[in-house]
Order: structure tokens, then C-alpha cells, then sequence
């Protein structure tokens, strides 16, 4: 099974996004995706036509693989190298009893690049547009109340593209396909009383958010790692063992209604920041 386009797309602009951090990429992973500089000028939509969609399809079986050893018309036995990650032992097993069975085609191998770990497209996408905000030159210096205004701004903007384009799709009989697209009603951030998001729940996107980049330049998409506790010490444990000390600009994350935050020995106060297919 392919991975959709809109998982992809969001791991492709994580990866964009960390190229634009300077952070170190792990490119014996993403080779296949093209060099530094092409992904960061090159449009998703470009990229998936070109090479993305044949890297999510392909088929790409893994050295070790699970092996029949008898087979009857009723059962099949198997063997199951210990060492093979377990979404591989499925798609194996999967495809040892669909060839098996005489009514049934087997289906592809598995897809050379898929995701691990939980896929919320939701809330990766609002991680990732906030970390663009986040990083933007012109969001330098503002509080966290402004940044959040800015993403619920965003999604009120794109809250509207959509009802345009669902009725377009509608006005041309083509209800079917209107109805698949969906948008993130910008209410769900509390617009009217922003103070109803804390700094410090933002300041854990920032934190979820900056996991994912590293995440994601290491090869793997979301990963785990991003959420739960000691969010802030983990990040300052990785970013030591890469050499750095921060991600992003150390005047990002003023704010917080005056509140003091401690800082970290490794991450800054800027730090203290964070797979529907067509949800927006």
C-alpha cells in the first residue's frame, strides 16, 4: 500500500524545513530524494511527480525476508527472521498467504520509504506551519501570543480556500470528490480568547515540532519521541549529540504574558518551542 501524498508531502516539507536549519541530514536515507539544494527549491507537487511518488510506491523487499516451509491447501508454514521490523513481517505474511490462495492476486512489496510511528496528519500539520512561522524572519522577536494569532490566522485564510473550492468542485456536479476535502476549523485554537492557550502548551508544540525536524533527519517520519515528558531535556540530550545548541533563532520565543521560564544549559529560551490525506 502507498503511502498518501499528503503524509508525504508533510515529511517532505519537515525535511525542507531541516535543510533550512542546518541541520545534519542523514542522505545515505534520503539519496534517492535528490541533493540539499534541489529539495529546497523544488515545490512538493514537482517532486512527487518526478521522483517522490515512484519512492512511496516502489517495490522493495528487505534482505531478510520470511520464507514458506510447507504448504498444504489449507495452511501455510513459515519462517520469521527475528531481525525484520514487524510492519515487514506483516506485509510478508500478507503476501505469502494472498499468493497462496488461488482466487487472490498478491499484492505489491512494500513501499521503500513509509512512515513509523502514529500518523495525527492534524496535528503534524499544525506543527509544521508553526514552526514556520516560528522560524520566519518576520515573526523574529514576537511573542508567542503572536505567533499563535498568526497559525490560527493561517488556518481562518485557509478555512475560506476551501469553502471556495469545495464549491467550485460542487457548481461542477462533482460532489463525490468536495466531499473528501476537508479543513481544521480555526476555532479549535479558541481565537476569541487566545489566553486560553497557554504559552506553555504552545511552547510544547515548539518543542514536539523541533523532535519531528530531527526525527526526520535521521531518516524516519514522525519517529517517536515527540511527545510526552521532559520534552525540553530530551531535545537539549540530542541536539548535544549533534554538536548544536539550538534550532532556530534565540529570540523566537519571547512571551508568555510575562512569565519566567528557566532556561536550559543547551536549549535556549528560543527552544522553548515542539502521517485525511487531504485535510488542510
Amino acid at each position: 500500500m502507498s503511502l498518501p501524498s499528503g503524509t508525504a508531502k508533510l515529511w517532505y516539507n519537515f525535511l525542507q524545513i531541516a535543510i533550512e536549519q542546518k541541520l545534519p541530514i542523514n542522505w545515505e536515507i534520503y539519496r534517492a530524494w535528490g541533493t540539499a539544494d534541489e529539495i529546497s527549491s523544488t515545490r512538493f507537487n514537482t517532486w512527487w511527480k518526478s521522483r517522490g511518488k515512484a519512492l512511496f510506491d516502489a517495490a522493495s523487499e528487505p534482505a531478510a525476508s520470511t520464507s514458506i516451509v510447507s504448504k498444504t491447501d489449507t495452511a501455510v508454514t513459515v519462517v520469521i527472521p527475528l531481525g525484520i521490523p514487524l510492519d515487514d513481517i506483516k506485509k510478508q505474511v500478507s503476501d505469502i498467504v494472498l499468493a497462496s490462495r488461488t482466487k487472490r492476486r498478491i499484492g505489491k512489496g512494500a513501499v521503500k520509504f513509509t512512515t513509523t510511528g502514529q500518523v495525527n496528519y492534524s496535528t503534524l500539520a499544525q506543527y509544521k506551519r508553526f514552526l514556520e512561522i516560528d522560524f520566519s524572519s518576520k515573526f523574529q522577536g514576537k511573542t508567542i501570543e503572536q505567533k499563535t494569532k498568526a497559525l490560527v490566522d493561517q488556518y481562518a485564510k485557509l478555512q475560506e480556500v476551501g469553502k471556495k473550492q469545495r464549491g467550485t468542485l460542487r457548481n461542477q456536479g462533482k460532489n463525490a470528490v468536495a466531499n473528501k476535502f476537508s479543513n481544521r476549523d480555526p476555532a479549535t485554537f479558541d481565537k476569541k480568547a487566545l489566553g486560553g492557550i497557554s504559552p506553555k502548551r504552545v511552547s510544547r508544540w515548539r518543542l514536539s515540532a523541533k523532535h519531528l525536524l530531527l526525527n526526520v533527519s535521521e531518516g524516519v517520519f514522525p519517529g517517536s519521541g515527540y511527545y510526552g515528558q521532559r520534552l525540553n531535556e530530551r531535545l537539549a540530550e540530542r541536539l548535544d549529540k549533534i554538536g548544536l545548541e539550538a534550532i532556530g533563532d534565540v529570540k523566537a520565543a519571547k512571551g508568555g504574558k510575562k512569565k519566567r521560564v528557566r532556561r536550559s544549559a543547551k536549549v535556549g529560551i528560543a527552544d522553548f518551542t515542539l502521517s485525511g490525506d487531504v485535510s488542510v
